[in-house]
């Protein structure tokens, strides 16, 4: 019993050995409840009918853990008698550690329903650019709970986090600031993910382009144009402009351009322009309702914009051969005074 009574750094024998056996005891509560979690909770849930409690379970059991053995650890130490500046340094590196583990907790925890809930789902039901916009959201996240663990750890040690804030406020203000373009792509492309306005091969119009969309990036969005050019438009453009998505419809679009000589009065082309729009009612498989506009002018005429619809389940050619033979009889009837290019269709299916 004298041994024990023995002094070692300021501790007796016997309270080392008290220490060391509450931290071997949080070891055994730590495997004890690692092995509930493994054999007793995961055999419940494998009862159930989803899987996601399953992966819940498999996530938490190392972190709980490893939380529990830094508790035990920490009244181990609480035990001895220690000098204020190892207490100091012993209490900094228990908040520490406690934050990041759980921070590890909520990441694993965060892992799981982002891979199990929002990506399946958003694959299941086709949601574009999930594939790579979901893991670069989560990559942001993840990178933000640590950095906000480490602060808070530090923060409850005792250290002065703030010239590390301010470092971080200002460098993030800079480089926001150099890339604020590709920042608004970015949440352009996440608008586009969550409001699901369109999908690839879909026939949208935005602004005063129309096309079929045939690939969607992570900040850009390309469009095939009626004459065949290839449109590659900044994702941010999207959120700017207001989009219509013709294959929701399930319409077709076609559209002819008409030049009017210049000397046309305005009120003429005013009259022209309503007359215009009602034109397609006069066609058979055509939607009744068109489009037509001022598109814009020339120094010898003024260039208009007809744009009709027809279901995509018509015989497309021939609902524009007859809407063609309609507009020249038009032209015709209201005696319309054209420049040298008459027609110009633009056709998109």
């Amino acid at each position: 019993m004298k041994y024990l009574n023995g002094v070692f750094y300021g501790n007796t024998i016997l309270e080392w050995l008290i220490a060391f056996g509450i931290v071997l005891a949080s070891f055994v509560v730590g495997r004890i409840v690692y092995w509930f979690f493994d054999r007793v909770a995961k055999r419940y849930a494998a009862k159930t009918a989803t899987t996601l409690d399953d992966l819940v379970i498999d996530m938490i059991e190392e972190p709980i853990m490893l939380i529990l053995i830094i508790l035990g650890v920490k009244i181990a130490f609480a035990y001895l008698h220690l000098s204020h500046k190892v207490f100091v340094f012993i209490k900094g590196l228990f908040y520490l550690s406690m934050a990041l583990a759980v921070a590890w907790l909520i990441i694993r925890l965060l892992s799981v329903i982002i891979d199990e809930v929002i990506l399946h789902k958003s694959r299941r039901e086709s949601i574009p650019l999930s594939k790579k916009a979901v893991p670069i959201i989560k990559s942001v996240l993840v990178f933000a709970i640590w950095i906000s663990a480490i602060i808070i750890g530090l923060s409850n040690a005792g250290y002065d986090v703030f010239p590390l804030l301010t470092g971080l406020s200002i460098g993030g203000l800079a480089l926001a600031f150099a890339i604020r373009n590709t920042l608004a792509n970015i949440l352009g492309g996440i608008t586009l993910i969550f409001n699901r306005s369109f999908d690839t091969l879909d026939h949208i119009r935005v602004g005063a382009y129309e096309g079929e969309v045939e690939e969607i990036n992570f900040s850009t969005t390309q469009i095939k144009l009626p004459g065949g050019e290839r449109a590659i438009f900044p994702n941010k453009y999207f959120t700017d402009k207001e989009v219509l998505n013709l294959s929701a419809a399930n319409l077709s679009s076609s559209s002819f351009d008409l030049n009017l000589a210049i000397d046309t009065p305005p009120e003429r082309i005013e009259a022209i322009i309503e007359l215009l729009k009602k034109l397609p009612a006069e066609v058979e498989k055509a939607e009744p309702e068109g489009k037509a506009y001022i598109f814009t002018f020339s120094d010898s005429s003024v260039h208009i914009k007809f744009i009709y619809f027809t279901g995509r389940d018509n015989d497309f050619w021939s609902v524009h051969s007859q809407m063609g033979l309609r507009l020249l009889k038009f032209i015709k009837e209201q005696d319309l005074k054209l420049s040298a290019k008459i027609l110009k269709p633009k056709v998109s299916k």
